[in-house]
Formats: C-alpha cells, sequence, structure tokens
C-alpha cells in the first residue's frame, strides 16, 4: 500500500446546535493580531521560523503513527506487527497522521501568511518544502531503484519537482500524495493573499466547507480537495479563534469538526472493509475530535509546553522521518527477516531518526539558510536576522503588525 489510505466520502451538512460545545474562550485582539500571549513571550527559533512545541510534539506523533501503520500493514504480506501498538490503532494509524498533520497545516499556514505579499508566502513555502524533499527522494531513489520498485533516472528527475503526477510520471514514493494536497491549499492561501482577501479568509473558508459538504464528481472533489477540506479549515479556525472568538469563528470551527468526524467514520468503514476487521468508527470519530480541540488548545493558549531541545528536534526531522520512512523501511524489512519484532522495531525506528536527523542538521537546514540568504539579497534585505537565536517579539499588537515581514518568525508546515 504506497500510502494512508485516502478518503473518499461526500460531507454532510453540520448542524449548527452543535455550537453549544464550543464556549468562548477569553478576551482576544482584533485585526488580524497574534494572540497576546503569543507576542509578549520570547520565541525560541529554529533556522527562521519560531517554534511552537506543543505543534512540534503533534507532528512527531503524528509521524510516528502514519511510520507503525506503514511497518504494521504495508510493507509487504509479511509486515511486522508492533508489540507496543494497538492493533486497530496501526490499521488506522495512516489516516489519523495525515489528518492531523492537515490540521495543523490549516493553522501554521494561515498564520504564516500574514505580512507576506503571494510571492513572499509561496517562496517562503517552497524554501521550507524543498530542501529536505530532494535530499529524501534522492536517498530513496538510490536506495530504492534497483528493486521491483524501482524508478528509472528520468522518473526520478521528474519527481524532484514533488509533483511527478502532473507529468504522468509514478511517485518514487507513495507518501509523497500527501505533498500534492498541501500544495493545493498553499496555492489556495496564495490565490487569498494576492486578491487581498485575506482580512476577509473566514467567508473563503465557509464557501471551501460548504462546497466540500456537497456530493460531486471526482474531478470537483479532487479540486476542492474534498476528504481533506474540513481538515484545513479546522486549523484555520483554530487560529481565527485565538485571534479573536467570534460565534461565526467558533461555527466554522464546529462545522469542521463535524465534517472531519463524518471523514473519519467513512475511512474507518473502508480500513474495516480492507483488513476484514469490525469498524473502529466511534472510535476514529472521537480521534479527529481530539486533533481539533488540541490544535485548539494550542491557539488559545490553554496549552503549552516548555521549549525543550528533544521536543524541538523531534518536530523537526519529523518532515523527513515521514518522507524516507515508507520505502527505506520496506527495504529494512527485506533484510531484517530473522530480527523478532521487538528488535526489527528498536534497530528499525533508531535508523530512521537518525538519518532523519543527520538530512535535517547537514542537509535541510544548510539548505535552507542559503536560500534564505539568496531570498533576502535578491529582496534587498540581506541584513535580517537569520539563523538559530533567540528574539523578543513586539509587546504591543500595533509593534506587532508595524514591524511584520515576509522573513519574521513562522512555524513549520503541517506535514512533518
Amino acid at each position: 500500500m504506497p500510502g494512508p489510505s485516502k478518503p473518499g466520502t461526500a460531507l454532510q451538512a453540520v448542524p449548527g446546535a452543535w455550537l453549544q460545545f464550543f464556549p468562548r474562550v477569553g478576551p482576544r485582539i482584533h485585526d488580524g493580531a497574534e494572540h497576546p500571549a503569543a507576542i509578549n513571550r520570547t520565541i525560541v527559533m529554529h533556522g527562521t521560523r519560531s517554534r511552537i512545541a506543543a505543534l512540534d510534539l503533534l507532528r512527531a506523533l503524528a509521524a510516528l503513527a502514519v511510520l507503525a501503520h506503514h511497518w504494521n500493514w504495508s510493507l509487504s504480506a509479511g509486515a511486522r506487527s508492533a508489540p507496543f501498538y494497538p492493533e486497530s490503532m496501526a490499521r488506522h494509524g495512516g489516516f489519523y497522521g495525515t489528518s492531523l498533520f492537515f490540521v495543523i497545516s490549516g493553522f501554521v499556514i494561515l498564520r504564516s501568511a500574514r505580512g507576506a505579499t503571494a510571492e513572499q508566502f509561496v517562496v517562503n513555502r517552497a524554501i521550507r518544502l524543498y530542501p529536505a524533499f530532494w535530499i529524501c527522494c534522492s536517498i530513496t531513489w538510490i536506495a530504492t531503484r534497483d528493486g521491483p520498485m524501482g524508478k528509472t533516472f528520468v522518473e526520478y528527475l521528474f519527481n524532484l519537482t514533488m509533483f511527478p503526477q502532473v507529468f504522468g510520471m509514478p511517485m518514487v514514493d507513495g507518501v509523497y500524495w500527501t505533498l500534492a494536497v498541501e500544495a493545493k491549499f498553499y496555492l489556495l492561501i496564495a490565490a487569498v493573499i494576492a486578491f487581498g482577501s485575506l482580512a476577509r479568509v473566514e467567508l473563503v473558508l465557509w464557501a471551501w466547507l460548504a462546497s466540500a459538504c456537497i456530493p460531486a464528481g471526482p474531478v470537483v472533489s479532487d479540486l476542492l480537495m474534498a476528504p481533506y477540506a474540513p481538515f484545513f479549515t479546522g486549523g484555520c479556525a483554530c487560529l481565527l479563534i485565538g485571534e479573536r472568538a467570534s460565534a461565526p469563528r467558533l461555527m466554522l470551527f464546529a462545522g469542521s469538526v463535524v465534517a472531519g468526524m463524518v471523514v473519519a467514520v467513512d475511512q474507518a468503514r473502508q480500513i474495516g472493509l480492507l483488513f476484514h476487521a469490525p469498524p473502529q468508527a466511534l472510535v476514529a470519530a472521537a480521534m479527529v475530535a481530539g486533533f481539533f480541540l488540541l490544535v485548539l488548545a494550542i491557539a488559545t493558549d490553554r496549552w503549552r509546553l516548555r521549549q525543550g531541545r528533544l521536543v524541538i528536534t523531534a518536530g523537526a526531522i519529523s518532515y523527513p522521518l515521514y518522507l524516507l520512512h515508507s520505502e527505506l523501511g520496506r527495504k529494512f524489512h527485506a533484510m531484517a527477516s530473522g530480527l523478532s519484532d521487538w528488535t526489527f522495531y528498536a534497530t528499525g525506528l533508531a535508523g530512521m531518526l537518525l538519518i532523519a536527523w543527520c538530512v535535517t542538521t547537514w542537509g535541510e537546514m544548510p539548505a535552507r539558510r542559503w536560500l534564505v540568504r539568496l531570498r533576502d539579497g535578491r529582496q534587498g534585505t540581506a541584513g535580517r536576522a537569520d539563523g538559530n537565536r533567540a528574539i523578543r517579539v513586539p509587546s504591543s499588537p500595533s509593534a506587532a503588525a508595524a514591524c511584520a515581514t515576509p522573513a519574521r518568525a513562522e512555524q513549520d508546515s503541517g506535514l512533518p
């Protein structure tokens, strides 16, 4: 199985009564300014982006959930069962992980769009995603090119675009399908910025969510990202509520939660049919609702984690871990047939974490720093701060808005 199975259900209308379950949070500031607690605290920098420790933790857990799903069920007919991981969780781990990624993306991508032009937003996204992707795609291609799943050199070159499907080429690794979904969301946000509609982004999100809830043909559903729209809109709603709670924003959040739970129930039914097991519909719906609530707790400053090197590192390496785990895991599985399940997971996971750390430390971060210098030099702002350091953010919303720049601190994308 090349990647987490994709949900394909027509979403239903969302009853407004769900709003009563989402009480108003504390006082918020207006005009799109950030949460006061976020403005007044010191932000630890990793590269050029501020880190929210709780999001780093969620991103790492999501990557591990997808890894456990693939290593349990998708490596081969003899895939290993994780002795420490419930079987039902392993079956649904791919869906849980990608769903959580998309909710996080909705939050952090809308946050990163503040104060940027459409061009600056797209460039920043490319700098974030491509360095690690190029490295991991190259590693995977080299490791698998002589096997049954290997790709030709020409196919590999098309994969470096991140979107080989556009050119009719197969993916080097099936997990890359999520990158195409993320890219469509980025294009939507870039279009909102380009048309000067970021201040009215709530209307865009409502229209997107409502359109995704209407049954449509495969082409329209794919264009609207119908099965995934609730996760992105819900993440965006978390950010908006964190800035200023209002009834429309709370209703957008509630609608996204209910629509996401409908997707989860349908996905659980499909997984049950695939694995000839009872569907875990209620568990799946509860898990997805929990993801939304966790991100909302982060957005409203109800859940904070102390910045720590371990959590920050886990969040930083989760993107290459996600990109590498599937095909390299398949390769390791073929080589480690004589190992016990415990030994397989201990050595395999340790090896994957080490490789992901090496990619991040010696490949991705130096490449991103170089690209940031190149970007800033082209924009005539080479003197802007770059690198790992701590800064004090402006102490008032007006000051924060006045000094907002495209290179200001921002959290990484929802993808690991």
